[in-house]
């Protein structure tokens, strides 16, 4: 479903540095982030069947619904050293964003709208169906 990734980072007087590298288990392809989010607001919704997406809050906090079809759990993201790995077929929903939430996102594959399952029973259907 998911597991966290320790990042390397450096402090000196001169301030801190956060590596990423060699750490996912996929070359980048795409890169983004999420701001200005209202505290109320849930985002994501979906699940994708082929992408893998790491998760880094660069600022502020917000939670992460992750659900397997089988499991679930909340985990809350709030360290800009720690990357949370999530799996294909893996129901994400993001929400309690803090006002000075920075999300950033890095995936697996470029954006394709056929990767992406939005509607929940979908999903539950398919991944049962694979067992």
């Amino acid at each position: 479903m998911a597991k966290w990734i320790r990042l390397d980072s450096y402090n000196d007087k001169g301030g801190e540095l956060t590596v990423l590298e060699k750490k996912l288990p996929f070359d980048i392809k795409r890169i983004f982030f999420v701001t200005n989010q209202q505290k109320d607001q849930t985002r994501a919704r979906h699940a994708n069947r082929v992408l893998q997406e790491g998760l880094i809050c660069l600022a502020g906090s917000c939670e992460v619904l992750l659900d397997d079809g089988r499991n679930r759990e909340t985990v809350l993201l709030n360290d800009k050293t720690a990357c949370l790995l999530i799996e294909n077929m893996t129901w994400i929903e993001t929400s309690n964003y803090s006002e000075e939430c920075v999300l950033l996102v890095l995936a697996s594959e470029y954006y394709d709208e056929q990767d992406h399952i939005h509607d929940y029973a979908a999903f539950k259907q398919e991944v049962l169906s694979k067992s």
